[in-house]
């Protein structure tokens, strides 16, 4: 008997040992109403609904929601939803807008990122997605769109205090919605990781290869990943 507890013993550590290195996490009951913001989404079966909330850093599909603007310091008052899309709108103090605007000033008014003035607060817009269909089955889950046009979208990963932002950039043409569309991820991890991927991603379209091959479009920045795009829209989208 002794002997059946102690293997217990010994395989429930074990187990948990597992699931604290392969992130295995829960929610507290208990949420700090100041993390609910203003949030739009779509459901699996394409509702969508508004309300408050943030993404769940825990389940990668999924938001924490509320309905109501929680009140209080914290709340018990939410639950967990899993959504394909979501736009969350973030205050952002006046004395932090220069750095955001600095950035996107590399950008177009297409991008995910758009400024609101409200009083002394701007509004910060971030578009996050669910990406299922992984090429590569790396960085599944949410990212956050970055730019697209009428041809493709480029999407990056979002800094949670759970998961270690990378250096990939995920990419997809837009036959389909991007919860549907087949994604492929460009490795800016160095150079050579950059070529490795590039080619896997663009061999159909050589002269995106020939381009990339005399060092375009890295290192990674937003002008670049613009670049990018315009030139798949112009030298592959035909193919």
């Amino acid at each position: 008997m002794n002997k059946v507890f102690l293997i217990f013993l010994i395989s429930f550590y074990f187990l948990g040992n597992l699931n604290a290195q392969f992130g295995y996490r829960s929610l507290k009951k208990e949420q700090s109403s100041a993390s609910f913001v203003p949030v739009k989404f779509k459901t699996l079966n394409d509702s969508v609904l508004n309300g408050y909330g943030y993404l769940n850093s825990v389940a990668l599909q999924s938001i924490v929601f509320s309905k109501e603007k929680p009140t209080g310091k914290k709340t018990k008052d939410w639950k967990v939803l899993k959504v394909k899309n979501v736009e969350l709108y973030r205050k952002v103090p006046v004395n932090e807008i220069q750095r955001i605007l600095t950035q996107i000033d590399l950008f177009d008014s297409i991008t995910a990122k758009k400024i609101h003035s409200r009083g002394e607060f701007q509004v910060d817009t971030l578009r996050a997605y669910y990406l299922r269909n992984m090429k590569g089955n790396v960085g599944k889950g949410f990212n956050e769109l970055v730019y697209e046009n009428n041809s493709v979208r480029l999407f990056e990963a979002i800094e949670t205090p759970n998961f270690v932002k990378h250096e990939l950039v995920f990419f997809q043409t837009k036959e389909l919605p991007p919860y549907d569309s087949d994604t492929y991820f460009l490795n800016y991890h160095n150079q050579k990781a950059f070529l490795r991927s590039a080619k896997r991603v663009f061999k159909e379209c050589p002269k995106i290869l020939e381009k990339i091959n005399r060092g375009a479009y890295f290192p990674k920045n937003l002008k670049k990943l613009k670049q990018l795009a315009y030139d798949y829209e112009v030298f592959c989208k035909a193919n």
